[in-house]
């Protein structure tokens, strides 16, 4: 078996900012940014026979226009208290041609627009405690490869292209608190929840131009799902521990996914994500000037497992 891959991609990016600060307690920005994707990708699968084994969707050229206008605020409101309110609005149209011979082709055209309004408050109660939080909606860039399918000769696999997928849509909450001690240490704690529309993961693809009978795994949407994450970071000097120039590293953190499999109905994690993670670096290093070297130790481990469960 043959496999035959020309892909040509390219990216072309405006983008026009203005700054005004109004008064003391605010700083305004306006930007506005035009871009132009497109990959145009062949993929062709021969046997050794000669016959023609490429799937539907691998000769195609998919292009976007995308448009967005920003505006963001950085507000004092006091000495300790800041809030920056943003939104921005994004226009995108996506046009794919799949060409079938050298004569006949078949096309898709889709346009979104999708509002993105944010809010980060910031609060320094001293000079050794912060604490932030936000609340923002995310809209993923989508992978031009997902729309052009391909084969894997040596898992035996093929994957469709998806000319209907549609970008991830998310709510993400963030918080993070900082407190400085012993100098130049920090301990650092941060959580997060995302709450997601339209996931994107695995699922029967019919690509552009094929049938029902032609359809295979791909990048698609599955519907509502969920991530969440907790950890905790230390950056720790042990000069008043009794080793001078040292600094020990600590991060701890875990996390874990849900969605419905509307094909299966079950509540499992997302493709990606491996389930539920623990995972926990510990490093250690001090400098000995005097000799100009430095020494230091790196323990890194990570933990995971996965769950599944039917909702009825």
């Amino acid at each position: 078996v043959q496999v035959q891959s020309n892909d040509t991609s390219g990216e072309s990016i405006l983008r026009g900012t203005l700054s005004w600060p109004l008064g003391d307690k605010h700083a305004v920005e306006v930007a506005i940014e035009g871009a132009y994707n497109f990959l145009d990708g062949a993929r062709k699968l021969t046997s050794n026979t000669g016959a023609d084994l490429t799937p539907p969707g691998s000769d195609t050229i998919v292009e976007e226009l995308r448009g967005e206008v920003q505006i963001s605020d950085v507000w004092q409101i006091t000495p300790d208290l800041t809030l920056e309110p943003g939104l921005k609005f994004e226009y995108s149209q996506i046009k794919q041609e799949g060409r079938l011979s050298s004569t006949t082709s078949v096309f898709a055209e889709r346009e979104f627009t999708y509002p993105k309004p944010s809010i980060t408050a910031t609060w320094r109660p001293n000079g050794a405690q912060q604490l932030r939080a936000s609340l923002k909606r995310e809209v993923a860039q989508l992978d031009f490869s997902d729309f052009v399918s391909a084969v894997e000769v040596v898992n035996d696999q093929v994957t469709g292209g998806n000319a209907d997928l549609e970008p991830q849509k998310v709510w993400a909450l963030e918080s993070q608190f900082e407190q400085k001690f012993w100098g130049d240490g920090v301990l650092t704690l941060v959580g997060s929840f995302e709450k997601i529309s339209d996931v994107q993961d695995q699922v029967p693809v019919v690509p552009l131009g094929g049938s029902l009978l032609q359809a295979y795994d791909g990048p698609g949407n599955l519907g509502e799902g969920e991530t969440w994450s907790l950890g905790v970071k230390a950056s720790i000097p042990l000069t008043n521990l009794g080793l001078p120039d040292a600094r020990l590293d600590v991060e701890l953190n875990s996390g874990n996914s849900e969605v419905l499999d509307p094909v299966t109905g079950v509540v499992r994690e997302f493709s990606d994500a491996f389930g539920l993670s623990r995972n926990l670096r510990i490093s250690f290093r001090q400098d000995l000037p005097q000799y100009g070297l430095s020494y230091g130790l790196i323990q890194a481990r990570t933990r995971r497992s996965s769950a599944t469960s039917t909702r009825s």
